[in-house]
């Protein structure tokens, strides 16, 4: 596994992610051709967390990322974490708190999200050969490719579909739920639940950001 968003294998952190202030955060969005509904909630999320460092990861990263995970992302997520994909750089774990999902999300997690941490640090296919294979084979269509999970219960996921350029939607599953679907030959997407309709989206609905020792509330009530 990978983790876009933490220094690896003694590299500089400079070849790995671009550390920005706010100002240059906003920057960097408004010149990136990310479509201006996203270029709007990836403002949000700066705005939601003023005067905080922001990073995105260098394309060299990215194309090093992919040809470890034997992947190839959406043009769409490559942009986002290349523009901006997260606050509080290098500061020990890194751990995001959701306001809420998208309206209609019918997540079994839905109730419970106000107690809950995710990572966002795209951890990249598991391990285990069998989950692997299920989640790459979900539905015609649909690859789930980890990019997070809960803190304190790894086996609920959040995805992006690789195999789909134009789905932007963020997914969520709980693994044992999927492998379960696929040993008794039911549809693996029966137990996948779309949470944010883009990274975008995902950002803005940050509530609060757990770096380290520290938590920061987001300024959006």
């Amino acid at each position: 596994m990978a983790d876009l968003n933490t220094d690896q294998g003694g590299d500089p952190m400079t070849e790995i992610l671009v550390v920005m202030t706010d100002n240059e955060a906003r920057k960097q969005i408004e010149s990136s051709s990310l479509t201006e509904s996203e270029k709007q909630l990836h403002q949000a999320f700066v705005d939601h967390f003023p005067g905080s460092r922001f990073f995105a990861n260098t394309p060299e990263f990215i194309k090093s990322f992919e040809e470890d995970e034997k992947v190839s992302l959406p043009k769409w997520a490559a942009e986002h974490l290349t523009t901006l994909s997260g606050a509080f750089p290098a500061e020990g774990s890194l751990h995001f708190a959701f306001s809420s999902f998208q309206e209609g999300s019918s997540s079994p997690l839905n109730e419970e999200l106000g107690h809950l941490w995710f990572s966002l640090d795209y951890i990249g296919w598991p391990s285990n050969k069998r989950q692997q294979k299920v989640l790459k084979n979900a539905r015609k269509g649909i690859s789930l490719f980890p990019i997070g999970a809960e803190v304190t219960d790894d086996g609920y996921q959040l995805a992006i579909n690789v195999a789909g350029e134009d789905d932007t939607t963020i997914y969520q599953y709980q693994i044992n739920s999927l492998m379960a679907n696929a040993s008794t030959a039911e549809e693996i997407m029966a137990s996948v639940f779309p949470v944010f309709q883009s990274p975008g989206e995902m950002l803005s609905k940050v509530r609060a950001i757990r770096h380290g020792k520290s938590t920061t509330e987001s300024t959006q009530p």
